[in-house]
């Protein structure tokens, strides 16, 4: 439907009063001034919307109808504050009969073709915006990728053997705090969970029954990511937060298999929320990961020394992984990738070279350590910094270097508006999330100690390569009735990849004592017993020191979120290791 050319009459109609005619010419004369100057050049153009920007509106005003010659019709004010000039460049005119949209295409707001126009009041400039329609070709690309690697995830764990290794074959396997009801699936049920997890993926890929297949995918995967709190991994954690969120976004708007089977009745765009609800989570994980390698030990160029330094043999830069200047660009590279990069990608002029230095590191990640699907995954997400429709973009690039006729343009067809209340939820939804992944890695600052000794505080809060620890533990069970003693080895009741962690996470060290009391009670008959541990440990080259309190009975420690009394502090100070690759000795 085409707008009809503005009117030359005023805002108020002739019944209306004196004085509220005045207050309508308030409102009125910066809008003509702005309207005149349309025929200024661009940057003329701009200064005239910042001197109109900020105007009072009234409740009695009428709707302001369009003076700018443009076809555009601000919506009227509810009270408080409206802009009148709130774009901040102007998409080209359209064919006739085609409605101006608004969808800004990267953060910065530039407009093309997608959602009316609209002034809105001050109290609602976060919400308009947040909901302004916008292509949604980043997000199903997003969707895609993501989908492709969990599939690829689920066939590692196949083929790999990992399904019986981790969940299976294991007698104990240790929980986290609150989720000691989670266990395994008996029998064969975690083979035919993991394959219901691929072929969930590939629904989500596909794009079929999207909204089922991505919520059950959460649950499932989650489920997984709970069972062992020895097998807890920074990228599992990011990709059960990615699974939540993409729970909620209508990531399947366009190139799945449901927006066929409707015919696109959905339309083809997305709130920019939900653009933003990803980007922002990927922030949050980016800066967390620079701000935690603040620390003495990062800053002294350790454990990623100790690192590189067994990574010598490689061939061309094997000779240059034991120089201190190349583990210094390393260490202090890998701080500003995050906390100057992280913020230059929301802008525009940064963003391309930034993601290529992203990709950059994440290569070298890959191919330097064992990390598994997490370069993947953050290279994709981090591509949602990138206009939203820059898939189309590369696409329609590539058909005319290949000498293809471009695809005709098809105008974006905006997918159902929320209300008023509904925005009001999902903002308030939105400002809860990101307060808790906010608030939750930095919990470690109500325990004293360093978290990376202690490990309180360390989960959940994006510490990744941030410690290498070596330890040796030994268990001692002592019967107080009968002064009988045995000494055990954590290698008796754990599967190697679990004795490896057991040793320098002290909440693993508890748990395994309960386990211990529980076996010599229902084997032995013997109740009651006493379990202590002397575990000598070594932080980041340090000479080893006693992590827990050998005299303390840790069958009478409970787990609790608070201040652990039984864990020694580390008193040993940092000395540089005069040869990083050697292996130290564990006695104290």
């Amino acid at each position: 439907m085409m707008m009809q050319p503005p009117s030359s009459t005023g805002l108020s109609s002739a019944g209306e009063g004196a004085e509220d005619g005045v207050l309508e010419a308030i409102v009125i004369i910066p809008l003509v001034v702005y309207g005149a100057a349309q025929r200024m050049p661009a940057r003329v153009r701009m200064l005239a919307v910042h001197f109109s920007v900020w105007l009072p509106a009234f409740p009695s005003s009428k709707t302001v109808r369009n003076l700018t010659g443009r076809n555009e019709r601000p919506a009227r004010a509810r009270g408080g504050f409206w802009r009148a000039g709130s774009v901040k460049r102007w998409a080209p005119r359209p064919p006739t009969g085609m409605l101006v949209h608004c969808a800004p295409r990267s953060s910065l707001f530039t407009y093309q073709p997608g959602v009316m126009m609209h002034s809105r009041p001050c109290s609602s400039f976060v919400t308009g915006r947040l909901f302004e329609q916008v292509d949604a070709a980043s997000l199903a690309f997003f969707r895609i990728c993501f989908g492709v690697i969990m599939l690829v995830e689920c066939g590692r764990f196949y083929r790999h053997d990992w399904i019986e290794r981790y969940y299976i074959s294991p007698d104990f396997l240790f929980s986290y705090y609150g989720f000691e009801w989670i266990t395994p699936l008996p029998g064969n049920g975690m083979y035919w969970l993991f394959g219901a997890l691929a072929l969930l993926s590939l629904c989500v890929t596909i794009g079929l029954f999207y909204r089922l297949a991505i919520v059950l995918l959460w649950l499932g995967f989650t489920y997984v990511f709970l069972l062992d709190q020895a097998r807890y991994l920074n990228h599992f954690y990011l990709v059960s937060l990615m699974l939540f969120l993409l729970s909620w976004v209508p990531a399947h708007r366009i190139w799945s298999v449901d927006a066929w089977r409707k015919g696109g009745r959905d339309g083809t765009t997305v709130g920019l929320w939900s653009v933003w609800l990803l980007r922002g989570q990927m922030e949050v994980m980016l800066i967390f990961a620079g701000l935690v390698k603040l620390n003495p030990d990062w800053l002294r160029l350790e454990p990623l020394g100790m690192w590189l330094a067994r990574r010598a043999e490689a061939p061309l830069i094997g000779p240059w992984l034991e120089q201190d200047w190349m583990v210094a660009v390393a260490a202090y590279g890998a701080i500003a990738v995050h906390l100057v990069g992280a913020p230059l990608l929301l802008w525009r002029r940064t963003r391309l070279p930034i993601i290529l230095a992203y990709c950059g590191f994440h290569l070298s990640n890959h191919f330097m350590f064992t990390i598994g699907i997490f370069p993947w995954l953050t290279m994709a997400a981090t591509l949602l910094f990138l206009d939203p429709d820059w898939p189309r973009q590369v696409l329609h690039g590539l058909r005319r270097r290949m000498g293809l006729t471009p695809a005709p343009y098809r105008p974006s067809l905006p997918g159902p508006t929320p209300g008023l209340a509904l925005r009001r939820v999902v903002l308030g939804g939105m400002v809860v999330w990101f307060a808790v992944q906010v608030l939750l890695p930095l919990r470690h600052l109500l325990y004293e100690g360093n978290p990376s000794w202690t490990e309180e505080g360390h989960t959940f809060a994006w510490m990744m390569k941030l410690r290498d620890k070596k330890a040796d533990i030994e268990f001692r069970v002592f019967d107080p009735p009968t002064r009988r003693e045995w000494r055990v080895e954590p290698n008796d009741f754990l599967f190697p990849h679990q004795a490896r962690k057991v040793g320098t996470r002290p909440d693993l060290i508890v748990q395994l004592a309960h386990h211990i009391e529980r076996v010599w009670e229902r084997e032995l008959g013997v109740s009651d017993v006493e379990v202590r541990v002397r575990s000598c440990v070594s932080l980041n080259g340090r000479p080893a020191a006693l992590l827990i309190d050998p005299q303390r009975d840790l069958t009478q420690v409970k787990r609790s979120l608070r201040q652990a009394d039984w864990i020694l502090p580390l008193r040993v100070p940092f000395e540089r290791p005069p040869q990083r690759s050697r292996r130290y000795d564990l006695s104290c």
